[in-house]
Protein backbone atom coordinates (compact mmCIF):
# COMPACT_ATOMS: atom_id res chain seq x y z
CA UNK A 1 0.00 0.00 0.00
CA UNK A 2 2.67 2.14 0.71
CA UNK A 3 4.64 2.22 -3.07
CA UNK A 4 0.73 2.58 -4.42
CA UNK A 5 0.71 5.81 -2.14
CA UNK A 6 4.57 7.31 -3.05
CA UNK A 7 3.29 6.59 -6.90
CA UNK A 8 -0.07 8.64 -6.81
CA UNK A 9 2.02 10.75 -4.80
CA UNK A 10 4.29 11.12 -7.34
CA UNK A 11 2.32 11.13 -10.47
CA UNK A 12 -0.06 13.64 -8.82
CA UNK A 13 2.81 15.63 -8.46
CA UNK A 14 4.31 16.09 -11.93
CA UNK A 15 0.78 15.98 -13.39
CA UNK A 16 0.39 19.52 -11.20
CA UNK A 17 3.82 20.39 -12.59
CA UNK A 18 3.26 20.00 -15.99
CA UNK A 19 -0.17 21.91 -15.59
CA UNK A 20 1.73 24.93 -14.12
CA UNK A 21 -0.26 28.07 -15.65
CA UNK A 22 1.79 30.34 -18.26
CA UNK A 23 0.65 33.67 -19.04
CA UNK A 24 -0.95 32.85 -22.47
CA UNK A 25 -3.38 30.24 -21.36
CA UNK A 26 -7.11 31.09 -22.34
CA UNK A 27 -9.31 31.72 -20.00
CA UNK A 28 -10.93 28.02 -20.58
CA UNK A 29 -8.75 26.21 -19.75
CA UNK A 30 -7.54 28.57 -16.41
CA UNK A 31 -10.86 27.12 -15.76
CA UNK A 32 -10.48 23.69 -16.40
CA UNK A 33 -6.99 23.57 -14.65
CA UNK A 34 -8.62 25.17 -11.48
CA UNK A 35 -12.15 22.73 -11.40
CA UNK A 36 -9.41 19.95 -11.82
CA UNK A 37 -7.58 21.30 -8.89
CA UNK A 38 -10.77 21.43 -6.67
CA UNK A 39 -11.67 18.05 -7.83
CA UNK A 40 -8.69 16.22 -7.15
CA UNK A 41 -8.26 18.09 -3.76
CA UNK A 42 -11.75 16.47 -2.45
CA UNK A 43 -10.31 13.30 -3.48
CA UNK A 44 -7.09 13.41 -2.13
CA UNK A 45 -7.65 15.11 1.32
CA UNK A 46 -10.02 12.05 2.79
CA UNK A 47 -7.24 9.48 1.34
CA UNK A 48 -4.34 11.50 2.79
CA UNK A 49 -6.30 11.79 6.61
CA UNK A 50 -7.16 8.09 6.15
CA UNK A 51 -3.16 7.34 5.62
CA UNK A 52 -2.26 9.08 8.89
CA UNK A 53 -4.99 7.81 11.40
CA UNK A 54 -3.93 4.54 9.77
CA UNK A 55 -0.29 5.52 10.69
CA UNK A 56 -1.19 7.35 13.98
CA UNK A 57 -2.75 3.93 15.00
CA UNK A 58 -0.15 1.45 14.12
CA UNK A 59 3.05 3.59 15.32
CA UNK A 60 0.35 3.12 18.92
CA UNK A 61 -0.14 -0.21 17.90
CA UNK A 62 4.17 -0.69 18.06
CA UNK A 63 4.88 1.54 20.77
CA UNK A 64 2.44 -0.55 23.09
CA UNK A 65 3.76 -3.90 22.12
CA UNK A 66 7.64 -2.35 23.00
CA UNK A 67 8.67 -2.82 19.30
CA UNK A 68 10.49 0.38 19.12
CA UNK A 69 12.15 -0.06 15.73
CA UNK A 70 9.06 -0.15 14.34
CA UNK A 71 7.29 2.43 16.03
CA UNK A 72 10.13 4.79 15.15
CA UNK A 73 10.06 3.70 11.62
CA UNK A 74 6.44 4.69 11.15
CA UNK A 75 6.80 8.03 13.00
CA UNK A 76 9.44 8.99 10.84
CA UNK A 77 7.12 7.66 7.69
CA UNK A 78 4.16 9.98 9.33
CA UNK A 79 6.81 13.19 9.31
CA UNK A 80 7.68 12.97 5.80
CA UNK A 81 4.00 12.30 5.13
CA UNK A 82 3.27 15.34 6.79
CA UNK A 83 6.43 17.30 5.41
CA UNK A 84 5.33 16.56 1.59
CA UNK A 85 1.90 16.95 2.46
CA UNK A 86 2.94 20.77 4.44
CA UNK A 87 4.94 21.51 1.18
CA UNK A 88 1.92 21.70 -1.03
CA UNK A 89 -0.26 18.47 -1.00
CA UNK A 90 -1.05 17.07 -4.16
CA UNK A 91 -2.66 19.93 -5.53
CA UNK A 92 -0.75 22.88 -4.69
CA UNK A 93 0.41 24.95 -7.66
CA UNK A 94 3.21 26.68 -5.22
CA UNK A 95 5.10 23.92 -5.28
CA UNK A 96 7.13 25.17 -2.22
CA UNK A 97 9.61 22.86 -0.39
CA UNK A 98 8.62 24.14 2.71
CA UNK A 99 5.33 24.91 4.83
CA UNK A 100 5.10 28.66 4.90
CA UNK A 101 2.72 29.39 8.41
CA UNK A 102 0.97 32.24 6.63
CA UNK A 103 -0.37 30.07 3.78
CA UNK A 104 -3.11 29.07 6.17
CA UNK A 105 -3.96 31.89 7.24
CA UNK A 106 -4.29 33.76 4.09
CA UNK A 107 -7.36 31.26 3.33
CA UNK A 108 -10.67 32.80 3.27
CA UNK A 109 -12.73 36.19 2.00
CA UNK A 110 -11.09 39.11 1.74
CA UNK A 111 -12.45 42.67 0.76
CA UNK A 112 -10.55 44.07 -2.23
CA UNK A 113 -10.42 47.87 -2.80
CA UNK A 114 -8.53 49.93 -5.40
CA UNK A 115 -9.22 53.26 -6.81
CA UNK A 116 -10.83 51.11 -9.74
CA UNK A 117 -14.72 51.24 -9.60
CA UNK A 118 -14.50 47.81 -11.38
CA UNK A 119 -12.08 46.34 -9.14
CA UNK A 120 -13.73 46.72 -5.78
CA UNK A 121 -15.26 43.06 -4.81
CA UNK A 122 -13.92 40.13 -2.73
CA UNK A 123 -11.21 38.18 -3.72
CA UNK A 124 -11.18 34.07 -2.29
CA UNK A 125 -8.20 32.12 -1.52
CA UNK A 126 -8.81 28.69 -1.82
CA UNK A 127 -6.69 25.74 -0.93
CA UNK A 128 -4.94 24.28 -3.87
CA UNK A 129 -3.69 27.98 -5.11
CA UNK A 130 -6.84 28.65 -6.53
CA UNK A 131 -9.72 31.67 -6.18
CA UNK A 132 -12.63 33.32 -6.98
CA UNK A 133 -11.93 37.07 -7.83
CA UNK A 134 -15.69 39.03 -7.89
CA UNK A 135 -17.06 35.69 -7.70
CA UNK A 136 -15.99 34.61 -11.22
CA UNK A 137 -13.41 31.44 -9.77
CA UNK A 138 -10.73 32.99 -12.39
CA UNK A 139 -7.46 33.20 -10.39
CA UNK A 140 -4.84 31.13 -9.43
CA UNK A 141 -2.44 32.64 -6.17
CA UNK A 142 1.09 31.67 -5.08
CA UNK A 143 2.72 32.66 -1.89
CA UNK A 144 6.39 32.92 -1.62
CA UNK A 145 8.27 32.06 1.47
CA UNK A 146 8.64 35.73 2.34
CA UNK A 147 4.81 36.12 2.40
CA UNK A 148 4.04 38.04 -0.67
CA UNK A 149 1.22 36.53 -2.82
CA UNK A 150 0.60 36.49 -6.34
CA UNK A 151 -2.56 36.54 -7.66
CA UNK A 152 -2.84 35.91 -11.66
CA UNK A 153 -6.48 37.16 -13.42
CA UNK A 154 -5.70 35.08 -17.38
CA UNK A 155 -7.34 38.30 -18.44
CA UNK A 156 -6.12 41.08 -16.48
CA UNK A 157 -2.53 39.65 -15.61
CA UNK A 158 -1.11 39.63 -11.74
CA UNK A 159 -1.06 41.46 -8.55
CA UNK A 160 0.48 41.30 -5.37
CA UNK A 161 -0.33 41.83 -2.25
CA UNK A 162 0.78 40.90 1.13
CA UNK A 163 -1.08 40.13 4.70
CA UNK A 164 -0.31 42.38 7.84
CA UNK A 165 1.15 40.94 10.56
CA UNK A 166 -1.69 40.62 12.24
CA UNK A 167 -3.92 38.40 9.46
CA UNK A 168 -6.82 41.00 9.40
CA UNK A 169 -5.24 42.98 6.10
CA UNK A 170 -3.88 43.16 3.03
CA UNK A 171 -2.58 45.74 0.72
CA UNK A 172 -0.25 45.71 -2.04
CA UNK A 173 -0.89 46.30 -6.04
CA UNK A 174 -3.46 45.28 -8.18
CA UNK A 175 -3.38 43.55 -12.05
CA UNK A 176 -3.12 47.56 -13.07
CA UNK A 177 -0.40 48.23 -10.58
CA UNK A 178 -2.28 50.39 -9.02
CA UNK A 179 -2.60 50.00 -4.68
CA UNK A 180 -5.09 48.00 -3.40
CA UNK A 181 -6.35 47.01 0.25
CA UNK A 182 -8.18 44.32 1.82
CA UNK A 183 -10.01 43.09 5.14
CA UNK A 184 -10.80 39.69 5.79
CA UNK A 185 -14.21 38.97 5.51
CA UNK A 186 -14.04 35.27 6.57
Amino acid sequence: MTSQIKFTWLFMTLAVASLAQTPADPAELTNLRQNWKRATLQVTEPLDKKYVEALSALKMRFTKAGKLEEALAVHAELKKFEKAADAGGSADPAGAMTKNPLKDQILGTWSWNSGDKSDQSSIQFEKGGVGNHGGRGNVTWRMNDAGEITVTNPSKGKAVVRMDATGKSISGTTYNRTPVTGARIN
